[in-house]
């Protein structure tokens, strides 16, 4: 992984999802691997599909929800993605930032009759001038290859 950006993206088994990402450190294959069967856990999928990306640009920045049932998203480095508080309005002042390290489960338009999706976006990462390690954990089956973080 020396590309800058990069994105990895592994499917299967928790433990077959993560080796397809390719030679992690030990530290981050372990926590990717613990993420992966808690999610699996949850959901009662049988498989996860794991994304690992270096974000760099200003993608995702509109506030949204995602298309899927339920989504684990937490950033190793940089700024975290921004939440919308539950009846807030939707301006980006509004927004709070999830700290790096905190793992978040987003509820996703497809989570079922009676709960609302979670408005979030990504930080504008170009316009920062950071870059941000982030980790997406979906149901494979729902899981939407243009969904950003």
């Amino acid at each position: 992984m020396n590309q800058d950006p990069f994105e990895s993206i592994g499917t299967g088994i928790p433990e077959e999802a993560v080796s397809a990402l390719g030679v992690l450190p030990p530290p981050l294959a372990a926590d990717i691997l613990d993420l992966a069967t808690r999610f699996d856990a949850i959901m009662h999928a049988g498989a996860v599909r794991i994304r690992l990306e270096l974000v760099v640009t200003n993608s995702c920045r509109k506030i949204h929800s995602d298309y899927t049932d339920l989504r684990l998203i937490t950033t190793y480095a940089g700024p975290g993605t921004q939440v919308l508080p539950m009846g807030a309005e939707k301006l980006e002042s509004n927004l709070w930032s999830v700290p790096a390290g905190w793992v978040g489960l987003f509820k996703g338009r497809l989570f079922g009759e009676g709960h609302s999706a979670c408005l979030h976006r990504s930080p504008p990462a170009a316009d920062l001038r950071v870059r941000r390690l982030v980790l997406v954990i979906d149901t494979p089956s729902l899981a939407n290859e243009n969904s950003s973080v």
